[in-house]
């Protein structure tokens, strides 16, 4: 049995982590990485649609970016990449970044803050945290009929 290199404490489903921990640990970091993107695809959509919308850009942007996953000293982390100055057609020499005043306000332009992102993520955070526990139980089932189908052929 391989050793555990991945463990869920904020889903906290004793089954799950120990299924997770008796794959080999590519296969562990496999199946979570791909149950974690879409994880985060959703949360990405629903963020998008909860962007305030002035010329749009801002929410188009959002919903088209790319979802990126770190993974450092046994962490992985999953997020998305908010949109670049230009994608959002900032220019250059303007002071501030749209996305930020919006989130968190601006004292200097008297902008209140909206909070889309972090209102939003905690909103779905509940709903998402079972969802993702739904896929990752999926994902380890294939990966286990994968690697059976593999073992025997093999």
């Amino acid at each position: 049995m391989a050793q555990g290199a991945v463990e869920f404490r904020l889903i906290g489903d004793k089954e799950l982590n120990r299924a997770l921990h008796q794959m080999p640990l590519t296969a562990q970091g496999k199946v979570v990485r791909a149950s974690m993107r879409k994880s985060m695809a959703r949360v990405k959509q629903a963020v998008a649609a909860a962007t305030p919308v002035d010329t749009g850009r801002l929410k188009t942007a959002i919903a088209k970016a790319k979802t990126k996953s770190v993974g450092k000293r046994g962490t992985i982390r999953i997020g998305f990449v908010m949109p670049t100055r230009d994608e959002l057609g900032i220019p250059a020499d303007a002071k501030g970044y749209y996305p930020v005043v919006l989130e968190y306000g601006s004292d200097v332009q008297g902008k209140p803050a909206l909070r889309f992102i972090r209102d939003t993520t905690d909103q779905i955070a509940p709903s998402e945290i079972d969802s993702l526990s739904r896929d990752l139980a999926s994902a380890i089932t294939t990966e286990w009929a994968r690697l059976a189908t593999k073992w025997i052929k093999g």
